[in-house]
């Protein structure tokens, strides 16, 4: 991996959460619910990227591609099984919580974060 590389996933990391803050005080004037399930829903999303970045990007080694894809695969697996945990840990201990909400913030910053040339 190149030192470019490894500024792009921190890039991305700070959109996410760029994203997330100004999402959450886009929806504060609708009230609280959806602020802070938007809130969640970005944060879920943003350390699954965290997650998966730390677990690709740093032990990546030029000398062995083969392992990579693996190292994508492994990776990608272990994110979505921590995403759906914390979706689940969400939901299950705070209430009230929009549903609507909380996926909106996790699709919004997961889908748009990317798009973003911040």
């Amino acid at each position: 991996m190149t030192l470019t590389d490894k500024t792009q996933a921190r890039r991305l990391i700070r959109r996410q959460l760029l994203l997330t803050a100004v999402s959450a005080l886009a929806l504060l004037p609708f009230g609280w619910v959806y602020t802070y399930s938007i809130l969640f829903g970005g944060l879920i999303a943003t350390l699954g990227s965290v997650y998966f970045a730390s677990r690709v990007f740093v032990r990546y080694r030029a000398e062995r591609p083969d392992r990579l894809l693996g190292d994508i695969y492994r990776a990608e697996i272990a994110k979505l099984l921590i995403v759906a945990s914390l979706f689940a840990a969400v939901v299950i201990l705070i209430s009230p919580i929009s549903i609507v909400g909380l996926l909106g913030g996790y699709l919004c910053v997961q889908m748009l974060a990317p798009l973003l040339n911040l």
